[in-house]
């Protein structure tokens, strides 16, 4: 998300791009907001959100967990799909070809081993090249 929008030192909530329309989306008004509403366990990086005004009158101010899980999934998703766009077109055939273009791939990205370790990034890629080629074939 970082290679595509400003989140450094925090995201500013905008409908300029597809993550700020999802989480605007994901707005709800509270009343009362509690403490547990604002946390929620997820394992990574966290991402400090800033809501303009205008936003937060008219839409909220709470995302709520169900809806930051989904955004999660949502960034999954759309780092798979970059994985594959990357790693596709540099399948010659030869041997190591996958692992150099992950490495590279990871490399871009700003990924470095202890992040995502080398192996991880492999079984995502058969994971979701697995799944790719099965639908192809269905």
């Amino acid at each position: 998300m970082a290679r595509y929008v400003a989140i450094d030192p925090h995201f500013v909530l905008s409908e300029k791009n597809r993550f700020g329309t999802f989480l605007i989306n994901s707005l709800k008004q509270k009343k009362e907001i509690i403490q547990s509403d604002l946390h929620c366990k997820i394992e990574g990086e966290s991402l400090n959100v800033v809501i303009p005004p205008y936003l937060e009158t008219h839409y909220g101010i709470f995302i709520p967990k169900k809806n930051q899980f989904r955004f999660n999934s949502f960034l999954l998703d759309e780092f798979n799909d970059r994985m594959m766009d990357f790693v596709l077109p540099r399948m010659n055939g030869n041997k190591g070809d996958i692992r150099k273009a992950l490495l590279e791939f990871r490399s871009i990205y700003g990924i470095y081993e202890d992040d995502l370790p080398y192996k991880t990034l492999e079984k995502q890629w058969e994971r979701k090249y697995a799944r790719s080629t099965a639908s192809l074939s269905a």
